[in-house]
């Protein structure tokens, strides 16, 4: 995961060396290194830390928080928006993305605010940001 981050993003993989990343089946999880830990290891855990990944279909999809956390770092695979794209991709409508770049996920990002992602298929981007967030952020 952090050499797709690298790869698709452009965010270095020393961005990573302070997390540890688990797997769990389709997802993969990032826990902030820290001392304390070691008082947690005999504790039986269901989940830890924040879902960072998921394997969807043929894509790997970094969460909408792991984006917004570390996705400041990206210098690729990102698309800075003007209102009217804010709205036409809230709207439920596609827009174009001018850099070539494979099919996948794109970081969004408006007045350089880091919204979410949207879904990169053949040249158009479809928005992949949570309804609830769409909603929270209003009156663009």
């Amino acid at each position: 995961m952090v050499s797709y981050m690298a790869d698709r993003f452009g965010i270095p993989q020393s961005v990573f060396d302070r997390f540890w990343l688990f797997r769990k089946q389709r997802s993969w999880w990032l826990l902030h290194k820290t001392a304390y830990l070691e008082r947690c290891k005999r504790l039986k855990i269901a989940r830890v830390g924040l879902r960072a990944f998921q394997k969807i279909g043929p894509y790997v999809k970094p969460s909408t928080r792991v984006v917004q956390v570390l996705g400041h770092h990206a210098t690729k695979g990102t698309l800075e928006l003007h209102d009217d794209q804010v709205r036409r991709l809230f709207a439920g409508e596609t827009i174009p993305f001018g850099e070539k770049l494979e099919n996948g996920y794109v970081i969004l990002s408006f007045k350089h605010h880091i919204l979410g992602l949207g879904l990169l298929i053949d040249g158009k981007v479809r928005s992949q940001i949570p309804r609830k967030q769409i909603q929270s952020i209003g009156g663009l």
